[in-house]
């Protein structure tokens, strides 16, 4: 059963000074998407489960201004992606994936790579017990490449990863996801805001 997708505005500021703290991210402003939808099957009379599958999550992840890196090579922003829930309430308990995607962030003269995003997902809290899986940490493609595919599949999270999966006969009652994730920027990218659209998937 393949089910509606929820969308999460990105924001992210490179200041035009990279390195030193205090810059402030940028609002992405304009109208954000809904944060929370309530999942049924596509097709009740070909469903063999009854009840709903529900998927709630934050408005915006907001990633640091960005800030060079020790060795100089790159720069960095980091965020938390967080309070993302899942409620099983179906009979028989047929489990569930939650998959993660991003776009490519655009600013206003440039974008930086979605591949260049990786994100480290957590199991937050289970009830009404421990079932549920969080993903494989999915590291960040190299500031090498800024507007390409890597050659290493497993990197980056322009391709949909997973955040978390409950095996059939697990993942009732309410689950709360989160990861903690890295942006890696090549250092020729102007200063400039940059937003992305992170798309959440639960089947």
């Amino acid at each position: 059963m393949r089910v509606p997708l929820a969308l999460l505005g990105v924001a992210l500021a490179i200041p035009a000074v990279a390195v030193g703290a205090g810059a402030a991210a940028g609002d992405p402003g304009g109208e954000r998407p809904p944060g929370h939808l309530v999942v049924r099957p596509l097709d009740p009379s070909a469903s063999a489960t009854t009840g709903m599958l529900t998927l709630s999550v934050p408005g915006e992840l907001s990633l640091s201004p960005a800030e060079l890196s020790a060795a100089g090579d790159h720069l960095a922003s980091q965020g938390t992606l967080s309070d993302i829930s899942v409620t099983d309430q179906r009979e028989g308990s047929p489990g569930w994936t939650v998959t993660a995607s991003v776009s490519d962030f655009a600013g206003s003269q440039t974008s930086i790579n979605g591949y260049n995003l990786g994100c480290r997902p957590v199991v937050v809290s289970q009830d009404p017990g421990p079932s549920v899986v969080a993903g494989p940490p999915v590291p960040p493609a190299s500031a090498e490449y800024p507007e390409t595919t890597p050659d290493d599949p497993d990197v980056g999270m322009e391709a949909a990863r997973v955040l978390a999966d409950a095996p059939p006969g697990s993942g009732l009652g309410t689950t709360i996801l989160g990861a903690e994730c890295t942006l890696v920027i090549p250092t020729s990218t102007p200063p400039d805001h940059y937003h992305a659209v992170l798309t959440i998937t639960v089947i």
